[in-house]
């Protein structure tokens, strides 16, 4: 299981690319790589297990697909 600071980093990248506005897409992406390799450390450590990788790594899926339906959502707005 990751330690109480590395659960908090995780979070913070993942909100902060939750935070980041659509123009600024590379930004948001590299918080979620970020993140990804640290769940990727974790479990090659040995401090997290398979499962606890996967929800960890759906999180950061979902994230990035909300980012990609909000950016969609808006260029459609900006069409009509």
């Amino acid at each position: 299981m990751f330690d109480k600071h590395a659960r908090e980093m995780f979070e913070e990248q993942i909100e902060s690319a939750k935070a980041w506005p659509n123009a600024c897409n590379h930004h948001a992406d590299i918080d979620m790589a970020h993140a990804q390799g640290m769940v990727a450390y974790a479990l090659i450590r040995g401090d997290i297990g398979h499962e606890e990788a996967a929800r960890m790594n759906n999180t950061i899926k979902a994230v990035q697909l909300n980012r990609t339906a909000k950016e969609i959502r808006e260029q459609r707005m900006a069409a009509a």
